[in-house]
């Protein structure tokens, strides 16, 4: 018999966490642990400090090898991701574990990734890269944006987190009915049991009360964790504006966001942005809204929350002096990056913020222009120390 201990107690009054009734289906939750957030490293992030001297020293090309090299250079970047991308990163390494040296190393793959994502946003700059060494390349301004990105905190003024969908329905419907089942939606690496879109019921009482350590809601998951969790919701939905509109839209996201169930969870490793065959967080957020915007006329169009993902909010967001900001400023200083980074206004590329950054963070997504943002536990922002 398992021993019953009290539920883990959720006081709504608090302000740490939303109350179900003041949720509905199209709100974006943002949990995190009140200065203490989800640390974003990956495997890449350490990519520098895993490989053997002699690999560093080694040129490009021949790390790679002719078979990644040419696919690389006859422009199969694209399919080189999706074989990559596939394959996890521990695998690559264990496979080549026991012809490296006695540290260990990541296999070419994982280089190769880097660069196939890289060529891909970077296609006019890329061909001189293969003449490097593979230190010289992880020590490129555009690799450290990369890798910088992928490891960053929240210290350093930029880091990953994580956001989910809240859905008010019933019978696979939209329901405005207060009392309508509420439920979560995420891509997550850390939901639950598994890697995936998932739903979960949003609040459940009583949940843990069996002691067994497992609850069955997303807000008891969440807050055994410690987390609270932030709220935010397109202006389109807004209970002060259009409310026939606001429902339409909100009748859109549910089949929108429901269609993804189960679908991969994998962070950046498609040459395509919100590719739908594996979605990270803020990435599945964006997609379902893009989708929902795709199907209205022009005049009822929600705006993009995707605003905040461009060049220039990067260097106007990140301390000058942390790892992210000296890796932006350094990307800067080079005139060419920089001539390509923000093209001149007589380029068809050309945009006040410069391009698309590679990566659609949480925090790009919280700050965009588009969203209101509504609960602000212990009245600080969500991508505030």
């Amino acid at each position: 018999m398992p021993k019953h201990c009290p539920p883990l107690p959720i006081d709504f009054t608090s302000g740490m966490h939303p109350t179900p009734r003041s949720l509905n289906t199209g709100d974006l939750l943002f949990p995190r642990c009140p200065g203490f957030p989800e640390a974003a490293g990956t495997a890449s992030g350490n990519l520098l400090e895993s490989l053997s001297g002699r690999e560093r020293e080694m040129p490009l090309r021949d790390f790679l090898g002719p078979a990644l090299t040419l696919q690389l250079v006859s422009g199969g970047d694209a399919q080189l991701l999706e074989r990559l991308a596939a394959r996890p990163a521990d695998a690559a390494v264990a496979e080549r574990r026991e012809d490296r040296d006695e540290r260990g190393a990541f296999a070419p793959e994982r280089v190769a990734l880097l660069l196939a994502i890289l060529r891909l946003e970077f296609a006019d700059l890329f061909d001189e890269w293969f003449d490097m060494s593979v230190d010289r390349f992880l020590d490129h301004p555009l690799a450290q944006v990369l890798l910088q990105a992928l490891n960053g905190d929240l210290s350093s003024g930029f880091f990953i987190g994580h956001c989910a969908l809240v859905l008010r329905e019933e019978d696979g419907h939209h329901s405005d009915d207060p009392d309508a089942p509420l439920w979560v939606i995420e891509a997550n690496a850390t939901s639950f049991s598994r890697y995936g879109v998932t739903a979960h019921p949003y609040h459940i009482d009583g949940d843990g009360a069996d002691g067994s350590g497992h609850h069955r809601s997303w807000l008891g998951q969440r807050a055994a964790r410690g987390d609270a969790v932030w709220r935010a919701r397109p202006p389109a939905l807004d209970e002060g504006g259009n409310a026939a509109l606001a429902r339409r839209i909100r009748e859109a996201i549910v089949p929108a966001a429901r269609r993804y169930l189960g679908r991969s969870y994998s962070f950046f490793d498609s040459p395509r942005f919100a590719d739908d065959a594996r979605l990270y967080c803020s990435e599945f957020v964006y997609r379902v809204l893009d989708d929902v915007r795709t199907g209205l006329p022009p005049h009822e169009l929600p705006a993009d929350t995707g605003d905040c993902r461009r060049w220039g909010w990067m260097r106007d967001h990140n301390p000058p002096g942390s790892p992210i900001g000296n890796a932006i400023a350094a990307a800067l200083a080079d005139p060419r990056l920089r001539d390509y980074l923000f093209p001149p206004a007589h380029d068809p590329a050309h945009h006040p913020l410069g391009r698309n950054f590679f990566i659609f963070t949480v925090q790009m997504l919280w700050r965009s222009a588009n969203l209101l943002r509504l609960n602000r536990p212990l009245g600080k922002e969500y991508d505030a120390p």
